[in-house]
């Protein structure tokens, strides 16, 4: 896979910021590589303009989502020192930011002005983002990392701020969870738009993955999907070319 050199070259454009205000600096090559590649695959959601990133690091989605027009971009943290690192790279990068511990105006106000824009919230305050409201959630290196029930939690209180034809987007190791992730999407009404034909070598950069939210074509009483798509080996998925085949009768689009 190609990553286009723009977008490389954005994200270092901000890795370079920050090093000025650091007074330091240290090589970014992988990371300006990753996001390079999760907004590759997240450019196939359409029409994007209300984007969560769940579990949002030290913010560095934000150095390309933010390059989309008037986007809304929530961002939001459960441990103090990442929140803390996300509020600084923020206002480093000069976001147009309404912060949750400094709110100089309401959030309501702040949602009307134009632009792209950062929504800075602790996880605890995910309630303050309307509900069926989102074109995309991301979950980069975050469920893996929590416990079941959390992670869990965290997909049920996600999708119901998914509008319908949302996209929820997974980069980790697919089978690191130690629970099956993907028969919870599909539990919860989720098909998959994109996934990697090869799963395997994914410790350490992870596979990326793509689902659309479709709960009128896909719910949680319907076995044949979950079959369809996700009994397959640990190793190996679906090929594009099996999955069309399998569904140009099946579903009505």
């Amino acid at each position: 896979l190609r990553l286009p050199q723009s977008f490389l070259e954005e994200s270092n454009a901000c890795f370079e910021r920050l090093f000025e205000k650091l007074g330091e600096r240290f090589d970014v090559t992988s990371i300006n590589a990753s996001c390079a590649l999760d907004f590759l695959i997240c450019s196939l959601v359409p029409n994007m303009r209300s984007v969560l990133d769940y579990g949002a690091g030290f913010g560095r989605q934000a150095f390309l989502f933010s390059q989309i027009p008037d986007v809304n971009i929530f961002a939001n943290d459960a441990i103090e020192t990442s929140y803390v690192s996300q509020h600084w790279v923020y206002d480093t990068l000069g976001f147009p930011l309404w912060e949750y511990f400094d709110q100089q105006s309401s959030l309501t106000e702040f949602l009307e002005t134009e632009g792209a824009k950062i929504i800075h919230i602790p996880t605890w305050q995910n309630g303050l983002i309307p509900d069926s409201s989102l074109d995309l959630v991301l979950f980069v290196w975050c469920l893996s990392e929590m416990s079941h029930d959390a992670a869990q939690y965290a997909l049920e209180t996600c999708t119901k701020k998914l509008r319908e034809g949302g996209h929820i987007y997974i980069r980790d190791c697919p089978y690191g969870h130690g629970w099956h992730i993907e028969k919870q999407l599909v539990q919860l009404g989720f098909l998959p738009a994109f996934q990697p034909w090869q799963l395997n070598d994914t410790e350490t950069h992870g596979a990326p993955r793509l689902y659309r939210y479709m709960p009128r074509y896909l719910n949680k009483h319907n076995t044949f999907f979950s079959s369809l798509f996700f009994s397959v080996g640990r190793k190996r998925a679906f090929s594009p070319k099996q999955v069309l085949v399998r569904l140009r009768r099946v579903l009505p689009f």
